[in-house]
């Protein structure tokens, strides 16, 4: 007689047991001021850097031993000289990459000015507000996609391509392990909101001044051809591009004038895996639907904040507290720091008229770049 027929048929199914989420019987408080200190501990990792660490040594190892070579045979040819400076070209570049994770702590400030200011808030069983200066954020714990804890910080996420990482000291939490559980919990548990669902909650970041001009809209993908994102995609097509040719100007000569197949072969199949990998990564970034729906948001403006509200996350900004503010007849484009590439992007259809649209534009105008 096997295993399934010496089950019991009269027996309930089997229920898969659900996590159950930390509940927090009064909300923890949060202040602390992050130090570059803190920002270097919780932002470097180590095994990139090993790798890349291991992979320089082996570019060196190859740059010692091609010069070795060179000296004793008194003479350079051209499969040579081209080896030397392929080595060397990709020895500087893994140099740069090692230096910038070594201090990863200042290349995040220098996308989040506010990162060492003093923060202050509460983390509660719905969600986590800050406070710093005069901005409010409020982001609901199921919009969490990636959660980390080191030794002294907390590291965390809200952002769909974990492009904009959040470092919070441990010690300013009441409770840093009940704080640390529930993150974690949602990180890996809990369902993200759905971004395309037109904002319907409750509003956590202070009221709607009585002068502010209100929008709302759901922002897709064809909007973005009004932004200042379509030209960060082309010019990320053509840095993408430039690399192919740099690293096709070095090893094609190498793959003619080399000595033997296998060396050949190895030269061409490294030439094939990395250009196609390189335009997948192209045409992977380039959108195909126009109509595709990127993110439900609404919100409120006047001369001196902005509010702005959807599924993922509220915030509360001063005009001056964003990268960048530009605007034309069809969009207002605030850059947001944390990243390159974050923008929110106000649609004129938005607004409830044009006399709406014109009193917002009036507000962005007097921030906006040349």
């Amino acid at each position: 007689m096997n295993s399934a027929d010496s089950s019991n048929p009269f027996e309930s199914p089997k229920q898969l047991t659900v996590p159950t989420a930390p509940y927090l019987d009064n909300p923890i408080r949060y202040e602390a001021t992050a130090t570059v200190k803190d920002l270097n501990s919780a932002l470097r990792a180590a095994f990139p850097i090993i790798k890349s660490c291991l992979l320089l040594s082996v570019l060196l190892f190859a740059v010692v031993i091609t010069s070795i070579s060179l000296a004793t045979q008194g003479r350079i040819s051209l499969s040579q000289l081209m080896l030397f400076i392929c080595i060397a070209f990709f020895s500087t570049v893994i140099f740069v990459r090692i230096v910038a994770l070594v201090n990863a702590g200042k290349t995040y400030m220098r996308w989040n000015p506010n990162a060492t200011a003093l923060q202050s808030g509460e983390l509660t069983n719905q969600g986590m507000l800050l406070k710093c200066q005069d901005q409010v954020s409020w982001h609901p714990l199921e919009s969490i996609r990636y959660c980390k804890h080191k030794k002294n910080q907390l590291v965390f996420s809200y952002d769909p391509q974990l492009a904009v990482l959040q470092v919070l000291p441990k010690r300013g939490f009441q409770n840093p392990q009940q704080a640390i559980d529930l993150f974690e919990f949602h990180a890996k548990h809990t369902s993200p909101p759905d971004m395309a669902e037109p904002f319907e909650g409750p509003i956590m970041i202070g009221d709607q001044p009585n002068d502010a001009v209100v929008f709302e809209g759901i922002l897709k993908t064809k909007d973005v051809n009004n932004s200042p994102l379509a030209k960060l995609r082309k010019r990320s097509i053509r840095r993408a591009v430039t690399w192919i040719l740099i690293t096709n100007a070095f090893l094609i000569p190498l793959l003619i004038f080399s000595f033997g197949w296998e060396a050949r072969i190895f030269i061409g199949m490294f030439i094939l895996l990395f250009n196609g990998f390189t335009f997948a990564r192209i045409f992977r970034s380039t959108p195909s639907d126009p109509e595709h729906t990127l993110l439900a948001i609404k919100g409120w403006m006047n001369e001196h904040e902005i509010g702005l509200l959807s599924n993922v996350g509220q915030g509360k900004l001063r005009w001056q507290d964003f990268y960048a503010v530009h605007a034309n007849d069809a969009c207002i484009w605030l850059q947001t720091y944390g990243a390159k590439d974050r923008f929110v992007l106000l649609q004129r259809r938005f607004f409830a008229d044009d006399v709406q649209w014109q009193a917002a534009l009036e507000m962005a105008r007097p921030h906006t770049q040349a």
